[in-house]
């Protein structure tokens, strides 16, 4: 049988897709053998990968009430809003400590050098360090700071990883959340917006780029949906439920061609 390589990209707030995504693999006896996650995607990746069960992780992100994010916030502000070691400290509690040398499914987390603006892989180590570097969004969270190398978010590199799955599985499944959104209306876009948006063009051309390499690519539908990178996605559960929905019903769309590469 293949080795099925999961790629989970990065979208910020529409990350809750991917859990949708694993929900109906999950059910349906799919189990990659290898996954790689990009920002909010290495986030779920992880969790997924530690506990090997959708559930665990929906269970975390779900009932986690994101308001206490509140308690990590950094008073100097020093390249990010919320700190980044107490960040860490938080992401390690729920993951147990682990490392990524004992994940249920071997996985890699994608952050980006700030020295080199080249992708970086994590796959040694504390897991909650690799995934703060992978989610360290510029002016958000602190970039992880690492002997004489600093990590920020890997959607600024690699915002769908599918070249690097490539050397270590022989499908790869790519989850790809960078759909360019439509604008309604560019008069009420503010500054913040509009930096947002430019951020986001970018990281829209890398991941398509890379997107056509995958064998099976699932595109879940956010064109109308506007930018849902926001932190509020994470602060309403019923937005959360109806994201992953999203990523449900791109799968299920899929499910029969997925099943065939799978053989």
């Amino acid at each position: 049988m293949k080795k099925i390589g999961l790629v989970l990209g990065a979208g910020g707030g529409k990350g809750f897709a991917h859990l949708g995504v694993l929900k109906v693999l999950q059910e349906n006896d799919i189990m990659p053998d290898y996954v790689i996650g990009s920002s909010i995607g290495a986030l779920v990746g992880g969790f997924f990968c530690k506990f090997k069960d959708y559930k665990k992780v929906e269970e975390v992100l779900f009932n986690f009430d994101w308001k206490e994010l509140s308690s990590l916030l950094c008073l100097k502000r020093k390249g990010g809003l919320l700190g980044g070691e107490k960040l860490r400290r938080y992401l390690d509690l729920f993951l147990k400590g682990s490392t990524f040398e004992n994940t249920e499914i071997p996985f890699e987390a994608v952050a980006t050098n700030l020295f080199n603006a080249q992708p970086f892989y994590f796959n040694k180590g504390s897991l909650a360090e690799g995934i703060q570097a992978s989610i360290a969004f510029p002016m958000f969270i602190q970039p992880l700071r690492k002997k004489d190398n600093i990590f920020w978010d890997g959607g600024l590199s690699d915002p769908l990883p599918v070249k690097r799955a490539k050397e270590k599985a022989e499908i790869v499944l790519a989850v790809n959340l960078e759909r360019y959104p439509e604008i309604y209306n560019l008069q009420k876009m503010n500054s913040h917006q509009t930096i947002l948006r430019a951020i986001k063009s970018l990281q829209y051309h890398l991941a398509n780029q890379h997107a056509k390499e995958a064998e099976v690519l699932l595109e879940p539908d956010f064109k109308r949906e506007g930018d849902v990178l926001s932190i509020t996605n994470f602060l309403k559960k019923d937005k959360r439920k109806e994201i992953m929905e999203k990523g449900v019903k791109i799968t299920k769309q899929n499910l029969e061609i997925i099943k065939r590469w799978k053989r």
